[in-house]
């Protein structure tokens, strides 16, 4: 596997992680909220799932706000005392991380191979 799939890959996992994310805390809490936390990643779900570059580079900054809440929402969990513990915030971060960066190398890479075609 080369590196070009490997960071695919890594974005179409991370990708989903963070729908699966969503969808759980529509189960649990309000699927209203829920919807409308999916509409941006819904709106650039070309790139990581189809391996368009111009999708990647737009799912790599839709995630943004994401990332940031799963940060916010950890750093609450580890040091405000009473508040119960949860995964989803780390779903949130580290499935944010991942897909940024490779989204952004899918791009680069796939950039560099049309180039030089």
């Amino acid at each position: 596997m080369n590196k070009l799939n490997t960071a695919l890959f890594l974005a179409r996992i991370s990708y989903l992680a963070i729908l699966l994310a969503l969808v759980a805390g529509a189960m649990t809490g309000s699927w209203k909220l829920a919807v409308i936390g999916m509409i941006p990643l819904l709106l650039v779900y070309a790139g990581p799932i189809k391996g368009d570059t111009k999708g990647n580079q737009w799912a790599a900054f839709a995630v943004t706000p994401y990332f940031m809440y799963g940060v916010t929402e950890q750093v609450e969990n580890l040091m405000v005392p009473g508040v119960e513990p949860s995964l989803m915030p780390l779903v949130y971060w580290l499935g944010g991380a991942t897909l940024f960066i490779a989204a952004m190398m899918h791009s680069r890479w796939q950039a560099e191979l049309d180039a030089a075609d």
